[in-house]
């Protein structure tokens, strides 16, 4: 018995606009013409969407919302700026390269975010998802991110045995990429692009502290780190393609398979060495370095799968991290102390005092308070982002007043708007380098020590695991930087402006600073 579904209809004709039409004589064709055409319809404009409950900044159909997202990319700040306006203590969602990102306000919402657990919101899904590790490094970093759980059990209990280690490299950097040089009048100033010496610095200290001597010397190691840190940067186009096409694009418009491939071969005889030296003489063998690659090879939860392959990714992973977030950070720090000069010679004194009394120590510089509230200004006032918190919602979350937000979600904190609120900070538009100094015995908010009102680290159990050595980097820094040197921004004029990409906070790639040293110096 055949069927069809003209049969169902009545054998008369049907008006459309005054024209007569008989839906009895439709063919297959045109009623599979009409039925996408109807689909098409229903999925761009008539469809509800999960997050639909949620106000948008910007278009919310899915057809206008490529608008949106086009703005999203160059106008980040003003968008999350007047989400905060209109919705204060509320989500709102805005069309990003990944989809809907929902932004929520207010400290209970963040703090909901916070308390959150790994099963419902994910910060490494996000992390991976956003820089599309599964189409560059592979899906193992983000089905199995060990590394991260190593960096939170061992990085900040390792910063003070290695400090040494720390402010040696830090001196030799600083001496070889700001070059000083001496006339008959003595020291000269030098003019030097902020990011790009930051960026040498940072790399060979992370480079010390990650896989130790010999190899952080090797300058073709360091600037496969950097070049990694660029690389991973770039994958972001990805995010342009559909998933069909992301393997293939992530040979094409990044080389970070040939990155890891030349680590693989400096970074491979030194991997064989520990293990060997580990079948010789066990675990805790005699002169064994204290250091990533060391703790890397200790913590894998699998110790036959202990490649070169997986200890190279993983370094690089978290070379990125390290000296993409403390290269712009301290740019920032640059730019702010050469366009600020009333701050450092408080500063001075306040290093000079601590270094005469108790040497230049990892317990010296944590008590640098001036140091650390101008680096935490700095933070607050341009920063890393204009959002914080990043979270893949891996489960239906509901927050504390009752929004929903729907598994497959991305979720984020506005940190730039409540870093920049005068409900939180008085006169919040104008950078005070010792807002946060106290005296009397006070306790001083620390840079390092994340809190509802200030998330440059972000905040809760995926709070950066790094920070606590990449604020005693930057303290140490910054420290050597007001000792040895005077600083000035080349031809005066204002702070070099920052750059606004997506979420990210940029600053200025091609500002240059002037430096000329001191004379007789405590470090």
């Amino acid at each position: 018995m055949s069927f069809h579904p003209n049969s169902l209809l009545p054998s008369m004709p049907a008006t459309l606009g005054g024209i007569k039409m008989d839906l009895s004589s439709l063919s297959w064709n045109h009623w599979l013409f009409l039925t996408l055409t109807f689909c098409f319809i229903y999925k761009w404009f008539l469809k509800r969407h999960p997050l639909d409950h949620i106000p948008t900044i910007g278009y919310s159909s899915q057809f206008f919302s490529f608008f949106s997202v086009v703005r999203w990319i160059w106008a980040g700040k003003e968008i999350v700026l007047e989400g905060y306006a209109k919705y204060p203590d509320r989500a709102f969602k805005v069309p990003t390269l990944e989809g809907w990102l929902v932004i929520v306000n207010g400290p209970k919402l963040v703090d909901d975010i916070r308390k959150a657990s790994e099963e419902y919101i994910s910060f490494t899904r996000s992390i991976s998802g956003f820089f599309q590790f599964d189409y560059t490094f592979g899906p193992q970093v983000s089905r199995d991110p060990y590394h991260i759980h190593i960096l939170r059990s061992q990085l900040a209990r390792n910063v003070e045995p290695c400090f040494e280690d720390i402010k040696e490299e830090m001196v030799l950097a600083f001496d070889k990429a700001v070059p000083c040089p001496i006339s008959s009048q003595g020291e000269e100033w030098v003019t030097l692009p902020a990011y790009d010496t930051s960026l040498e610095i940072v790399s060979k200290i992370s480079a010390r502290f990650f896989v130790g001597l010999p190899l952080c010397r090797n300058e073709e190691y360091r600037l496969l780190c950097v070049q990694a840190t660029m690389e991973i940067v770039k994958s972001r186009i990805l995010n342009f393609m559909p998933v069909f096409l992301r393997p293939l694009g992530g040979r094409i418009f990044t080389n970070i398979h040939g990155t890891v491939e030349r680590t693989k071969t400096l970074m491979g005889p030194l991997v064989e060495e520990r293990l060997e030296q580990e079948r010789l003489h066990g675990r805790d063998w005699p002169g064994k370095p204290n250091d990533l690659l060391s703790w890397l090879l200790d913590g894998h939860p699998r110790p036959e799968e202990r490649t070169v392959h997986d200890l190279a990714v993983r370094t690089l992973l978290v070379t990125f991290a390290s000296i993409h977030t403390t290269s712009q950070a301290f740019t920032h720090a640059l730019y702010d102390l050469a366009t600020k000069p009333e701050y450092i010679q408080p500063m001075r004194e306040e290093i000079e005092a601590l270094v005469e009394n108790q040497g230049w120590t990892k317990n010296t510089v944590s008590k640098m308070y001036k140091v650390d509230s101008f680096l935490r200004e700095s933070q607050r006032f341009d920063g890393m982002a204009v959002v914080s918190l990043g979270r893949k919602v891996l489960k239906d979350f509901t927050l504390s007043d009752g929004t929903c937000i729907p598994a497959g979600s991305s979720l984020s904190a506005n940190s730039w708007s409540v870093h920049h609120d005068e409900a939180h900070y008085a006169n919040a538009h104008v950078f005070d380098g010792f807002r946060f100094v106290r005296e009397g015995g006070v306790k001083q908010p620390l840079m390092a020590i994340p809190t509802l009102d200030y998330m440059a680290f972000g905040h809760g159990r995926p709070t950066c695991p790094g920070r606590f050595f990449a604020v005693t980097e930057l303290k140490s820094m910054l420290a050597h930087v007001v000792l040895n040197y005077d600083v000035k921004l080349e031809n005066g004029g204002p702070r070099p402006a920052n750059m606004f990409i997506e979420s990210s906070v940029v600053p200025d790639r091609n500002g240059r600073v002037m430096f000329r040293r001191r004379g007789a110096t405590a470090a």
